[in-house]
């Protein structure tokens, strides 16, 4: 299981999946798909703050209750993490400007490879974002 996922990530893995947050009372938030039966409740993090493993745990066992992923432990990790071959947006820090690129290599210790016009480039994680996956939004 994906060891350490920062808040402002898992809310952009649930809004690919289809789920919006609500905000409640008592500093919760609810993340509820229309298309779904189940809802995933947890308590409001800042963006950099980690989820807890054991809400971890609890989303996963939602995801798979309701049908929108396999019950797979590699299938949830790959939901946060880079894996080779996975298509991405590339945002360069010092231009902002926007290139698709391809993960020559999966993710490790917060670095990826991208191959970008032929070239093998290490690039950090938080200057990519994964172009949304086709399987995981065909899922009934």
């Amino acid at each position: 299981m994906v060891k350490q996922v920062a808040y402002g990530k898992l809310r952009d893995v649930l809004a690919s999946l289809g789920y919006t947050p609500e905000d409640v009372e008592n500093g919760a938030v609810i993340f509820r798909n229309p298309r779904r039966h189940l809802m995933i409740i947890l308590r409001k993090l800042a963006d950099d703050q980690l989820v807890r493993p054991i809400d971890m745990l609890s989303i996963r066992k939602t995801l798979v209750g309701d049908g929108v992923i396999e019950d797979d432990n590699d299938e949830f990790d790959s939901l946060f993490l880079i894996r080779k071959g996975d298509r991405l947006v590339w945002t360069d820090p010092k231009t902002r400007k926007e290139s698709k690129v391809t993960a020559a290599a999966g993710e490790s210790d917060g670095l990826v490879v991208v191959k970008q016009n032929g070239a093998l480039v290490p690039c950090p994680v938080d200057q990519v974002r994964r172009i949304k996956r086709a399987a995981a939004a065909g899922r009934k």
